[in-house]
């Protein structure tokens, strides 16, 4: 006679059935029990489950979907598409006047990636703001993380 316990579906189908079986050399281990089994045993064990030898089986519980996640690194391309067509242009023309501008544009353009966790991205956004180059509402927008 197989000791098996804590019978639960494995699943929503209900063709396979999680427990604890008692191993004759290993003790208590995790066991899954198919309808469709490519061993006896398992089908065997299956059955038994079914018919209540190892008491009520649990319903099934899905897991909880997997946590969201954020990104907030950019390739340069991927940040430049972020800004509209008149921004972007409104940006680079200022930079052949505006030496500051021209800078955090240059540095922008020679990153590897754009972090919007990085502090100097958000200064020069709010250098392209107090220069009148974006409007001041498009900072949360330009800095907003991305659900992946």
């Amino acid at each position: 006679m197989i000791e098996a316990k804590e019978p639960i579906y494995a699943d929503s189908t209900g063709e396979s059935i999680d427990m604890k079986l008692n191993h004759p050399e290993y003790g208590w281990i995790d066991f899954t029990a198919s309808k469709h089994d490519s061993e006896e045993h398992g089908r065997a064990i299956y059955a038994a489950a079914l018919a209540g030898e190892y008491g009520e089986i649990a319903p099934y519980i899905a897991p909880p979907p997997p946590p969201l996640q954020y990104k907030t690194v950019f390739s340069v391309l991927e940040f430049r598409a972020r800004f509209t067509q008149n921004e972007q242009l409104a940006i680079k023309t200022a930079t052949y006047t505006d030496p500051a501008v021209g800078l955090v544009y240059d540095d922008f353009l020679a990153a590897q990636f754009v972090d919007l966790a990085d502090a100097r991205v958000e200064a020069g956004i709010d250098l392209y703001i107090s220069k009148g180059l974006l409007e001041p509402d498009r900072k949360a927008e330009l800095l907003a993380s991305e659900e992946i």
